[in-house]
């Protein structure tokens, strides 16, 4: 499976780079990617890989070389994500089309949580409180 590098920014704007990490802890440590139990779909997956930015605010912040995954890439970390969650992380085929990850986490959120108030908060705090209680 693919080594990643990367750099984790930090509040104080300190960073460490970590070098010759795999490929699923480096998506594990991406912030708020993981968080709603879900794998992103191969495209919203790619669109994050190709910015080589994560920033989830309050100074939290990865960034690596970008990069895509092939499909078959894509399948072997699905396999692996799946098997080191130990049924904490799942697919949903319903969302494959979708390209976007904001687009994306709101329709996982919407299928899969709507009412769960405690989703709701993480929700908010990833897209800095932009959706509401009322848009739902």
């Amino acid at each position: 499976m693919r080594r990643v590098f990367y750099s984790a920014i930090f509040p104080d704007d300190s960073r460490e780079t970590i070098n010759d990490c795999d490929l699923v802890d480096f998506l594990l440590e991406i912030p708020s990617l993981l968080d709603f139990g879900f794998i992103p779909p191969l495209k919203v997956m790619n669109l994050l890989l190709l910015s080589g930015e994560m920033d989830a605010g309050m100074g939290h912040a990865l960034e690596w070389e970008a990069f895509q995954l092939s499909e078959d890439e894509y399948s072997a970390l699905v396999d692996a994500l799946l098997e080191q969650s130990s049924g904490n992380l799942s697919t949903d085929g319903n969302f494959q089309h979708i390209e976007d990850f904001e687009e994306w986490t709101v329709s996982i959120f919407i299928k899969h949580y709507k009412g769960n108030d405690e989703m709701l908060k993480i929700v908010e705090n990833y897209h800095q409180g932009k959706f509401s209680h009322t848009r739902y």
